[in-house]
């Protein structure tokens, strides 16, 4: 963080997401030192990489907090209450709550003001958002990282933190979302998919590079990071059909399964395979949702020798 060392006060250091992470007991924390950097007055951004130990956000834990007794800002969780906050002090209409997520995993956590709305993300989505205005009170109080600055107790985290940042700086939704995605390997697959499905020290095993199929379903590892899918069961696959329609001679029925959040699907079709140049579906009627199944119809399938793909991106 712009050169500020802290001081682990308690705790050990473990496996993170990007190599070692902060394994916080409910009785430690790192503490900061005041400087410039951490003292942002038109805008911020923080986050952190958070894995609960606790069983449900026990008490009332504080993943990172600048000032002492609330008079600055932080980002912190209320399992008694059930909420995920980000607060910015002296901000009007500056603390924004939502539901926490899953204990026992690892998710990213965003917590951004810009002058105008205060925004607070989980896993790259955001989860909360609200009209805000105000500049940022400025102390010259430490930061806590798994804690408060006043060392109370009630207030300190129990499990592993990792990758904290604090940026003078509200950053985007994309911004997010690519903290988010974070690949070290540089292959394209996040740092968390791998530790999801195949646990720690997956970054360099053999099932787990972007073109093995773990499964053996025929579909990589990194399409189905991409599709949303789970690559360590068989019978998590993308399916997209292909039909005519009945009394149509003129139309063409794609249907594809699973849909899932934050992907971009965008019907492509081509005349030509040997050309390999494939043009947006734009003569379509639909889609029609059914759960997580998609339909759309080709109201333009008149083409001799038309052939159609699905391309799915992820931010």
């Amino acid at each position: 963080m712009n050169s500020n060392t802290g001081t682990l006060a308690g705790g050990a250091w473990s496996s993170g997401l990007f190599g070692n992470a902060l394994s916080l007991d409910g009785q430690s924390q790192v503490n900061v030192a005041n400087s410039g950097s951490l003292n942002p007055t038109n805008a911020i951004t923080v986050s952190a990489w958070v894995y609960d130990n606790s069983g449900g956000w026990y008490t009332n834990p504080r993943i990172l907090e600048k000032g002492k007794s609330g008079n600055q800002y932080a980002l912190f969780a209320n399992g008694n209450a059930n909420q995920l906050g980000f607060s910015v002090a002296g901000v009007s209409n500056g603390t924004l709550i939502t539901t926490p997520p899953s204990s026992s995993a690892w998710h990213h956590l965003a917590g951004t003001y810009d002058g105008s709305l205060i925004s607070l993300y989980v896993d790259g989505q955001l989860a909360a958002q609200q009209s805000a205005s105000g500049l940022l009170p400025t102390t010259s109080d430490g930061l806590a990282v798994g804690g408060r600055p006043s060392g109370s107790l009630l207030y300190q985290f129990n499990g592993v933190i990792d990758e904290v940042r604090v940026y003078g700086r509200a950053l985007s939704a994309g911004e997010i979302v690519q903290l988010y995605n974070a690949d070290t390997v540089g292959d394209g697959i996040a740092n968390w998919w791998r530790l999801q499905y195949f646990g720690n020290g997956s970054v360099t095993g053999a099932t787990t590079c972007a073109t093995c199929d773990y499964d053996k379903t025929g579909q990589n590892n990194f399409f189905k990071f991409v599709a949303g899918l789970d690559p360590t069961d068989p019978t998590s696959v993308f399916v997209l059909q292909i039909a005519g329609v009945t009394n149509q001679i003129s139309q063409e029925t794609l249907l594809f399964i699973p849909l899932a959040l934050g992907r971009t699907y965008t019907p492509q079709f081509s005349t030509d395979l040997v050309s390999g140049i494939w043009l947006p579906l734009t003569a379509y009627a639909g889609p029609l949702t059914n759960g997580n199944q998609v339909t759309i119809s080709d109201t333009n399938a008149i083409i001799p020798n038309k052939f159609y793909r699905l391309h799915i991106s992820w931010p």
